[in-house]
């Protein structure tokens, strides 16, 4: 929703310095410092905290920070009163009561939040208590399973001494019998009495190895206890024992699957480095061909430069030979020019030939690799160069065809004096004999330092090569010995899980010696009654953690649908003083175009 402009259109200090409002041109309060739902204590939040103590200079910044907003205030509210004076009484008290309703749902919203977390936490209470009541049922079906296992045992017990007992009684009778039978009977026959006397004591004897018998089981019975208590105390001690093996066994393989992706990691790099390694080797190849077609391609040139000199060098003496000729005969000059600019051409041609040639090779070595853009730059430099030696030795050529059409000139001027002509071709064959002479000199000397630079190029090549062949050497001598540090401790790694492997088989064997042993009747029927109360508190707490749930539930329905019907009368509310603004901002439009027309009549007349 927007509303119209409070502020004057001059006043654009107030407007830079205003904080930032809400729909209805209210300042908020978070951005006059501090925060209402989070920094100042109230009521209605109880879960806010105290702001942290300032220091002077922080508070006087703060002050003052307070006062310019509260003259920014004040100025807006009274240009905000303005603007409300002229609104209905109705939308004045909408917009009072969307500031409430505003101030009232942030407040809801931070109760719903915080009655969210609590849910949450109650949720997860409830799943640990369910996963402890489960691992406690477990527990309890375990206990009841030595319970059973003990209470028959017992029961075998009590059978065998049942038995002894019943047995006694029949001794008993029958001793009794004996008697009565020794009362009815004569009681003079002293064998009879003798026999009964020896088969009483026999009875007696073997009731008393019976109550030894008796007596030993009972103590049997008792060190059978103690013996249980012991091994009560050796399994927690064990399982302890256990647990913190399995712990380490944990880390262990933990730290050997780590070790394995970095083996991996390790093994990936060897083998992107023998890659790299195998490419660079056909890089070196590819150089080493290409050096050798360049040094084809050179050794060419220079036979051909080489050619070049000796046809120079033919031409020199042939020159001399004309020159002597000359003297003898001055027509077959003209023959000989012919002759030379032939071989010029055939010179040109050449020299054309060695421009695609190098066009060639720039060609070529345009499609290297990467690695030698910087031979090819240097093999361009050179080929400049040799473009710029070719330029000028076509320029000497030039030279030496002026000079000859010179010579033919002089030849025309010749036939009218011989003799001074002889001796100007003298002078100027010593010329260009000289001439020639500093041209072989240059051109031994351009191929000399060509050469150079090519063996320079070669070497420095070559070093290059050395270098990164002698760091792939370093490189892959680092990762061996990396890989031998690391197979060394996976052996001592392995011994170590054999070592826990041979620990876990003795502990095994333990806990099946004790799990073989009886266990105390007294105490689990303790350990049962106390486990079955600790069940009946803990369903107790759960159905009133169920309670409270339902509860909170509820009031979190009802705050929801409060915020529903109050957003539904916000959004009416909303609706209604768009609807005003819209219509006093269209009425306002009409009376300012009606002002304007009047003052533009006004301003007319």
């Amino acid at each position: 929703m927007e509303l119209p402009e409070l502020l004057p259109e001059g006043d654009e200090d107030s407007v830079e310095y205003a904080p930032p409002t809400n729909a209805y041109g209210l300042v908020t309060p978070s951005h006059m410092g501090w925060d209402w739902r989070i920094e100042k204590p109230n009521r209605r939040n109880p879960f806010s905290h105290p702001t942290p103590p300032m220091g002077i200079r922080a508070e006087r910044e703060f002050v003052d920070k307070l006062d310019m907003e509260n003259f920014d205030l004040k100025f807006r509210l009274y240009y905000l009163g303005e603007a409300m004076e002229k609104m209905s009484p109705d939308g004045l008290v909408l917009a009072k009561e969307n500031a409430h309703l505003n101030t009232e749902i942030a407040t809801l919203k931070a109760e719903l939040d915080h009655y969210r977390g609590q849910i949450e936490l109650f949720d997860q209470q409830k799943s640990q208590f369910h996963q402890w009541s489960v691992s406690k049922d477990k527990e309890v079906c375990a206990v009841r399973a030595e319970l059973q296992a003990t209470q028959q045992a017992v029961k075998e017990m009590d059978d065998r001494r049942e038995d002894v007992e019943r047995e006694c009684r029949d001794f008993r009778v029958q001793i009794q019998l004996l008697k009565c039978h020794i009362a009815d009977n004569n009681p003079g026959s002293r064998e009879e009495q003798n026999k009964l006397k020896s088969e009483l004591e026999a009875y007696k004897s073997s009731i008393a190895d019976l109550t030894g018998l008796v007596d030993q089981l009972q103590s049997d019975i008792v060190a059978e206890r103690a013996e249980k208590h012991q091994s009560r105390a050796d399994l927690k001690t064990a399982l302890t024992q256990l647990d913190q093996e399995k712990s380490a066994l944990l880390d262990m393989s933990c730290r050997m699957m780590e070790r394995d992706s970095q083996l991996s990691n390790l093994h990936n790099e060897s083998q992107a480095i023998k890659d790299e390694a195998d490419g660079l080797r056909k890089e070196v190849a590819c150089l080493k061909t290409a050096a050798a077609k360049k040094d084809d391609v050179l050794r060419k040139a220079t036979h051909m430069l080489n050619d070049i000199n000796l046809q120079r060098d033919a031409d020199c003496h042939a020159l001399e030979a004309m020159r002597k000729e000359a003297q003898a005969n001055q027509g077959e000059l003209g023959i000989q020019t012919r002759q030379l600019k032939q071989e010029l051409a055939s010179e040109k041609q050449n020299n054309n030939s060695l421009t695609a040639q190098v066009e060639l090779l720039r060609a070529k070595n345009s499609n290297d690799v990467s690695s030698a853009r910087l031979e090819v730059e240097s093999l361009k430099i050179q080929a400049a160069r040799l473009n710029e030696e070719l330029a000028t030795s076509r320029n000497q050529h030039l030279l030496a065809t002026q000079q000859l059409q010179a010579l033919t000139a002089e030849n025309a001027s010749l036939k009218n004096s011989i003799d001074h002509s002889s001796r100007s071709n003298s002078a100027q064959a010593e010329i260009l004999q000289a001439e020639v002479s500093k041209l072989q000199n240059e051109i031994e000397q351009r191929s000399q330092e060509h050469r150079n630079e090519l063996s320079k190029v070669t070497e420095e090549h070559e070093r290059l090569l050395r270098c990164a062949e002698g760091e792939r050497k370093a490189v892959v001598e680092a990762r061996t010995r990396d890989l031998s540090v690391l197979h060394e401790e996976i052996g001592t790694m392995k011994k170590q899980v054999s070592k826990a492997k041979l620990i876990l088989k003795e502990r095994e064997r333990m806990m099946s010696e004790v799990e073989k042993a009886s266990q105390e009747t007294e105490r689990l029927q303790t350990l049962n009654t106390k486990y079955s109360q600790d069940l009946n508190e803990l369903k107790a707490k759960l159905h009133d953690q169920e309670r409270l749930n339902a509860a909170a539930n509820q009031e979190i329905n009802a705050l929801q649908e409060q915020i529903k019907s109050r957003e539904e009368v916000l959004n009416r509310a909303n609706a209604e003083l768009t609807s005003f603004v819209q219509q006093h901002s269209s009425s306002s439009r009409t009376m300012d175009d009606a002002y304007a027309g009047q003052i533009s009549d006004l301003q007319a007349e």
